[in-house]
């Protein structure tokens, strides 16, 4: 009587006060995907709020079959809105009015989507016609950017835009950098402003050595902006980058061994940001910006028996969490943030040999534990009458 007594008014002081017991926790966005093994995977966010994932995989169903799936969360489930080629690169950009996507494969070949919430309409102007390595998309204002290694300017990084009939060169094509590079990841400010991001290797005593650099396109020509970092032996994984409200570019860099981020200033060089001991050699870092331009990273570190996946801000002083981390086998595979700054998390499963599984996740209530019966545990059955 007590227990029921004590269940009863907490009860009743729940009700009076109007409280809703609930926490946050990393929810799926609608039901799991299913699909054969994947090459590439991107998440991007569709005007407002709309999540948007491509997937390129091979599956065997009545034989072999290849394809990369774009899907968007359209009316609260996951809708396929296209079935393209298969793609070995894969990268998906978008702008307050419509996502772009990159196709690259193995022989060289590159294709650029637009991309809305019901449709997928290529490009009808090809960037290139020779071939195309080593990509980047980025988009300013509905004008989608690529970078690449052009075949036809003696593998040197080209730049271009769409103009809404043909694609132009960003300065003179393979003006970028003298020489080959690899890494590559281009980024635009809110004032148009194209930088690039790149690695260059060299040999030197049998040691690969890894300098990092970064140009700004400035006055019709492509301007550098130093050495983000010095020679190192161990080359990064990922480039990544952002800008803050005053349009200072940050440079997030994944190495196995460690994730740094380097933030420029001018006059002043580029300075190293604190990671909290981050490191990249069984985990994936994913470094982006919200609305409010402020550097966000997402990433997985490795436990013993599971991961643990982490959001972070950085505001100027430190590095703070957004909303609850989250212990989970899955593998990081995606991260973006959409136009509220609501953040999108893209995890992958091994379900076989055969068949992966992907899952988008948000930040929201998790779900209600049971609630008691007020009135206790129900009396167990009464024993049926002996025939």
């Amino acid at each position: 009587m007590v227990i029921q007594a004590l269940q009863w008014a907490s009860f009743a002081l729940l009700f009076l006060a109007g409280w809703t017991v609930s926490e946050e926790a990393w929810v799926l966005v609608g039901d799991r995907i299913d699909v054969g093994l994947t090459d590439a995977k991107a998440l991007g966010i569709y005007k407002e709020n709309t999540p948007v994932v491509a997937m390129s995989y091979f599956e065997y169903v009545n034989g072999l079959r290849s394809l990369t799936d774009v899907r968007a969360f359209v009316d609260n489930q996951w809708v396929s809105i296209a079935t393209l080629p298969r793609a070995q690169t894969l990268k998906l950009a978008c702008a307050s009015e419509d996502c772009f996507l990159l196709l690259s494969n193995g022989t060289g070949t590159m294709d650029v989507y637009a991309v809305n919430s019901t449709a997928v309409v290529q490009l009808p102007a090809k960037v290139t016609s020779g071939y195309a390595g080593d990509t980047s998309l980025a988009v300013y204002k509905n004008t989608p950017y690529v970078a690449f290694r052009d075949g036809d300017a003696l593998n040197l990084t080209t730049v271009k835009r769409f103009t809404g009939d043909v694609w132009e060169s960003v300065g003179a094509a393979g003006a970028v950098v003298d020489k080959e590079v690899q890494g590559t990841v281009l980024a635009i400010n809110d004032k148009g402003v194209p930088y690039i991001a790149y690695d260059v290797v060299k040999r030197a005593l049998d040691l690969t050595l890894t300098q990092t650099f970064v140009k700004v396109f400035q006055q019709s020509a492509w301007t550098l902006l130093g050495n983000v970092t010095e020679e190192q032996i161990i080359s990064s994984k990922d480039l990544s980058f952002t800008f803050d409200a005053e349009g200072n570019p940050y440079v997030g860099l994944c190495g196995y061994l460690y994730f740094k981020v380097r933030k420029h200033l001018t006059g002043q060089g580029w300075e190293p940001i604190d990671t909290n001991d981050l490191g990249c050699s069984f985990a994936r870092v994913f470094f982006t910006g919200n609305e409010e331009y402020q550097p966000t990273l997402a990433s997985v570190q490795p436990g013993s028996e599971e991961d643990t996946f982490t959001v972070l801000e950085w505001d100027e002083f430190s590095w703070n969490p957004i909303g609850p981390s989250m212990r989970t086998r899955s593998i990081l595979e995606g991260f973006a943030m959409a136009r509220d700054n609501t953040p999108y998390a893209l995890f992958r499963e091994v379900v076989s040999l055969q068949r992966e599984q992907y899952g988008v996740r948000t930040i929201g209530d998790a779900p209600a534990p049971p609630t008691p019966s007020p009135s206790g545990p129900s009396p167990p059955p009464s024993p049926s009458p002996s025939p």
